[in-house]
């Protein structure tokens, strides 16, 4: 046997609202009626006889006896008084007979008064229903917009559509780099498919051996990007672990780490830093260096010099990362740390967001990423907030 469902308007907030209301109501008003009853039934005073004292002589003694001496007008006097009581007695309970006919009326005015209250004062929150129903994944443009005075049901609507505001600008985010990371791997995809093919089809020994090289190629550059767009994923995170940690010593081992490198094309790496701490994610810090430097080697002249610098600006720490490449336009500047974005004339490598991944590890330690001319070439700092 299935339990007894109530209708879905008992278990709404407004119902429960309007019936607390009404049994306060009830309450409050059965203990003043019942106040006043007793008050009154307490007040009331049976009359009394006022007799004056006489004399009366015993014939049995011969002696005068004291006795009380009631007139007629005082009979008279108590007998209305009494009257008057039973009346007053009567009113009192006919008082109380309505009292409960009054209360009970008195309750549904109540609950009818609070309905309408309770519906008036939650109208924004049907309001904020109404919208959180209407959103979907592909539409985050609605808003609540409460009016009126700034009361605590206008501070969450107001805070429903902030939310909203981020959570719309965080989905176009998301959506423009689905679209462009479908993009760039379209590309290398392709290159690789038509030359797979090729080499399938071919009969040519030295053909199917560069066609499968070139697919190689491809195949390692889509490897490389969907690294690149994983490191960004995470580099969107908020930073959760932060480690004091000596900037210049992490400046001086990812010099070490690219020495190699550097050597390979005739570049010389120096470090100009003095012992400064930040706090932050060293992972994440070490793989923006990494980043920076990992560019400028790529991008430099052969035969130049990069510069990795570590300084401290008030309360303020910057890595940068300087070398004599060839510079970019004040174009270039505003768009270098762009997701996907590749300066023309480069070669093109990775997927673009080396540099979009260092603004944002830097955004998460409450800094920026910049880059600025310097001389020929440029020079890329990541500036961090010093550690207490």
């Amino acid at each position: 046997m299935s339990a007894l469902r109530l209708p879905s308007f008992v278990e709404t907030i407004r119902f429960r609202l309007s019936l607390a209301f009404a049994v306060v109501v009830f309450v409050v008003g059965s203990l003043v009626i019942a106040g006043l009853y007793l008050y009154e039934t307490n007040t009331l005073v049976e009359p009394v006889i006022m007799a004056e004292k006489g004399y009366q002589l015993d014939t049995t003694t011969g002696e005068f006896m004291e006795i009380d001496v009631i007139f007629p007008e005082e009979q008279q006097r108590v007998m209305l008084e009494k009257l008057e009581l039973d009346a007053y007695r009567e009113a009192l309970r006919s008082l109380r007979s309505s009292s409960y006919l009054a209360l009970t009326v008195l309750f549904f005015g109540a609950f009818a008064s609070g309905w309408f209250l309770s519906g008036w004062a939650l109208r924004p929150v049907r309001r904020i229903t109404n919208v959180a129903q209407g959103i979907t994944g592909s539409d985050l443009g609605q808003r609540i917009g409460l009016q009126g005075p700034r009361d605590e049901l206008r501070d969450m609507g107001d805070t429903f559509d902030s939310m909203l505001d981020r959570l719309e600008v965080a989905f176009d985010d998301q959506r423009r780099f689905v679209a462009e990371a479908s993009h760039e791997l379209r590309n290398p995809l392709a290159v690789a498919r038509t030359n797979l093919e090729l080499a399938l089809y071919s009969g040519d020994e030295e053909e199917i051996r560069e066609a499968a090289t070139i697919a190689h190629d491809a195949t390692q550059r889509m490897s490389s990007m969907v690294d690149e767009m994983l490191g960004h994923a995470r580099e969107s995170l908020p930073v959760v672990a932060t480690e004091r940690l000596d900037l210049t010593a992490l400046a001086q081992s990812v010099a070490t780490e690219h020495r190699a490198a550097a050597r390979q094309r005739s570049i010389r790496l120096v470090v100009t830093a003095q012992p400064l701490a930040v706090k932050g994610d060293h992972l994440a810090l070490r793989r923006a260096a990494n980043n920076l430097l990992a560019n400028a080697i790529r991008l430099a002249p052969e035969g130049s010099t990069i510069t990795i610098g570590v300084e401290q600006n008030g309360a303020t720490a910057s890595l940068s990362v300087t070398d004599e490449g060839p510079g970019l336009s004040d174009d270039d500047r505003t768009r270098v740390f762009d997701r996907f974005w590749q300066g023309a004339g480069q070669e093109h490598r990775g997927a673009g967001l080396g540099l979009a991944i260092v603004k944002r590890i830097a955004e998460r330690h409450g800094g920026d990423a910049s880059v600025t001319p310097a001389g020929r070439g440029s020079r890329f700092a990541v500036t961090l907030p010093t550690s207490a």
